[in-house]
């Protein structure tokens, strides 16, 4: 008896196995993202309250929003002349 690719019994128990072995790994995978995810949630839980302990207020403290720890670097040009006279220190500065 000769079968077709669509009709043999052997080929559709290998593509079934197929889809079993790729769905086992899928979930494996998803599982192994679950734990980084719950584990970096964790870390994050310890840094910020580290964060709070340092602050010495308890209080959260942004530091991102914070507008004292904000400087325009785009138009900073503080450290340039003295960046400068420290790699060429026989140059004279304008």
């Amino acid at each position: 008896m000769i079968y077709h690719s669509l009709e043999c019994p052997y080929r559709r128990d290998i593509g079934v196995l197929t889809w079993q072995k790729k769905i086992t790994s899928l979930e494996k995978d998803r599982q192994d993202l679950q734990l980084t995810i719950d584990s970096l949630q964790e870390e994050k839980k310890l840094l910020q309250t580290k964060l709070r302990k340092t602050s010495g207020n308890g209080k959260f403290t942004d530091v991102k929003n914070n507008p004292s720890n904000r400087k325009d670097v785009s138009t900073s040009t503080e450290d340039l002349r003295s960046r400068r006279k420290a790699l060429n220190p026989e140059k004279k500065l304008r």
